[in-house]
């Protein structure tokens, strides 16, 4: 995690003063006291969070200290989110990357993205985003981002040394693009299919359930796969241009072979595409118990793997030992229990259905202000809150604004698949999605990097799923 640099007096206190001054207003029509409590903390923890006032895993403690103290939530259920499933799903990705590290098979990696792509550094980020998105397609996105973050760091470390420039502070500019394209690529990849993002799925079963609208995976591509394609290609574009990278050179180097195999090599390649395997296959596994491991319990497993087999090559050592996982990112795990305590606190406080019940009132609007409205909406709140969590409080009341219309079922599906699409359009903060933490856990980001080129992201999603997306579902459905 990048060096934080002196807290700003103003940062400081601005948060807390943003705080007691929604605590002083009267919570407004809509919001229960919780509701509003919890809206008022979002608005403190963002102001932290967006001016890094503290390092960020510090800011993440306040829901430990605020919530039980306003009385929205014991202390139990606060803490117990710094314990999540995908705070696990973390530290067993955070294993297998340094192992892979440290064994040295990332710059095999990496010499096959190249490759295939070209040395170029346009070309070699074009290649490392398109793979990311691909894996993504049919892999959650969490761990999509964790398998080709090793590659990336061999692409960053392939990249000459005297890349700063007086005018551009701090990380090289290559190493910043890399990282936020896995991040965004592994995200923008999980809108293609229906497996991809766990919000794709929740619309699907919501349609189905409440409408009888079945959206089969085939048809879910043809909506998916053009929005994630142009959103790829927009962000690649975007990224080139903001970091100022060159076409052709300097190359970032030969992509030739690295000697033979190591044993330790074999057995570690064995364990991360096993692991790769599970996280694909385990949700069509006919068995229970693999259904209740899910992918958390899938990583865990890689993790404690690699501490019992033996590198062999004649050393008794592990794969991984204790001393490598010192260097985890804990303050990762920190930062995104946080997130998701703050989530969770979003979601139960009523906060997001008090969010979205703002929207009721546009149902006599044109169908376009409709749209944009609640689009908008989700990917504000998507920021801070889980998107699983956001695309299950809005969804109702998007059936809710559909019924208000005179269409029937074409009401609800123009807007309730650009909704559940919005939900995963976070690219702003560390802590809208789990690709844009494991990126900044890499200690090269600053928010300001992400939330630079995320704002662009974030407006351009805004746009097609509010103008491009609906002439095309008028289409499909």
């Amino acid at each position: 995690m990048p060096e934080a640099n002196p807290p700003s007096r103003a940062a400081l206190l601005a948060g807390p003063a943003l705080f007691a001054l929604l605590l002083a207003i009267p919570a407004p029509g809509g919001f229960s006291p919780a509701a509003w409590q919890v809206a008022a903390l979002t608005l403190w923890m963002g102001t932290w969070w967006l001016t890094e006032a503290l390092p960020l895993p510090v800011t993440a403690l306040l829901p430990l200290l605020v919530l039980p103290v306003l009385g929205v939530a014991r202390l139990d259920p606060v803490a117990a989110q710094f314990a999540h499933p995908i705070v696990w799903l973390f530290f067993g990705g955070f294993a297998l990357s340094l192992a892979i590290e440290k064994h040295g098979l990332h710059q095999r990696l990496v010499a096959a993205v190249l490759r295939l792509s070209g040395h170029g550094p346009r070309a070699a980020l074009g290649g490392v985003m398109l793979a990311t998105a691909a894996l993504s397609l049919w892999v959650n996105n969490t761990s999509a981002a964790l398998a080709m973050l090793p590659a990336g760091r061999a692409l960053i470390d392939r990249w000459p040394a005297d890349d700063g420039h007086a005018d551009d502070p701090g990380a090289p500019r290559f190493a910043r693009a890399v990282l936020l394209g896995i991040a965004y690529a592994a995200t923008l990849g999980g809108l293609g299919t229906l497996v991809g993002t766990a919000p794709n799925a929740f619309l699907a079963a919501f349609l189905q359930d409440r409408y009888g609208i079945e959206i089969g995976f085939a048809r879910w591509m043809l909506v998916g796969v053009p929005l994630a394609a142009v959103l790829l290609l927009a962000s690649w574009w975007l990224l080139v241009r903001q970091h100022r990278l060159p076409a052709h050179a300097p190359p970032l180097g030969v992509t030739s072979a690295h000697g033979a195999w190591s044993t330790g090599e074999r057995r570690l390649a064995l364990v991360f595409g096993l692991v790769v395997a599970a996280w694909l296959l385990r949700p069509l596994a006919p068995w229970a118990w693999a259904q209740r491991l899910g992918d958390s319990g899938v990583a865990m497993a890689g993790a404690l793997a690699l501490f019992l087999l033996p590198a062999g090559g004649g050393e008794r050592r592990a794969l991984l030992g204790w001393p490598d996982v010192e260097r985890l990112p804990w303050g990762v795990l920190v930062m995104f229990g946080g997130g998701l305590a703050l989530a969770d606190a979003v979601s139960s406080s009523g906060l997001a259905q008090a969010l979205g019940g703002l929207l009721a009132p546009l149902t006599d609007g044109p169908p376009w202000l409709i749209l944009a409205a609640v689009v908008a909406s989700i990917i504000l709140i998507s920021e801070f809150a889980s998107n699983v969590a956001v695309a299950a409080a809005f969804l109702p009341v998007v059936g809710a604004i559909a019924a208000g219309g005179d269409s029937g079922n074409g009401d609800i599906v123009a807007l309730a698949i650009p909704a559940g699409l919005a939900a995963s359009c976070a690219f702003m903060l560390p802590v809208g999605t789990p690709p844009n933490a494991l990126a900044f856990s890499q200690g090269v980001l600053a928010v300001r990097d992400m939330a630079r080129a995320g704002l662009y992201l974030n407006l351009l999603s805004w746009l097609l799923l509010t103008l491009a997306l609906p002439p095309w579902l008028k289409l499909l459905f």
